[in-house]
């Protein structure tokens, strides 16, 4: 499985943007071949789509079977749904916690656009 990450750096130990379009990178993790790949969310601020669209194109692009990220507008959402990618909400949370969790089966999948999840540190300690 290919999972992204949206998140505001280039690291696992960063944190998951909290909006889908102000991710400054994309995290691509394969989990068949257990291997971690960095691209960078490039977002054209002259296009007429939106920050969150441009992000789902990207993601679209890299192969993403499963997104983790914040708060996705609808039309994102739907564009992320019609693609058969899953959304999974994870602001504020390590991308790689949140890839771990999504490895082990250990996450809420998202209810719908606009939904933004905040974890604490004692979810994260768990």
């Amino acid at each position: 499985m290919r999972i992204a990450a949206a998140v505001e750096g280039k690291e696992l130990s960063d944190t998951i943007a909290p909006h889908i379009g102000a991710a400054s990178h994309i995290l691509i993790m394969d989990t068949d071949s257990v291997s971690f790949q960095v691209k960078e969310n490039r977002i054209d601020p002259s296009l007429a789509q939106g920050s969150g669209l441009q992000t789902c194109r990207n993601v679209i692009e890299f192969g993403a079977e499963l997104l983790i990220t914040g708060a996705c507008g609808p039309r994102a959402y739907r564009k992320l749904e019609a693609s058969g990618i899953r959304v999974v909400p994870g602001a504020g949370e390590a991308a790689g916690n949140m890839i771990r969790r999504v490895i082990d089966n250990e996450h809420s999948p998202s209810q719908g656009p606009g939904e933004i999840i905040e974890t604490t540190s004692a979810e994260t300690a768990e």
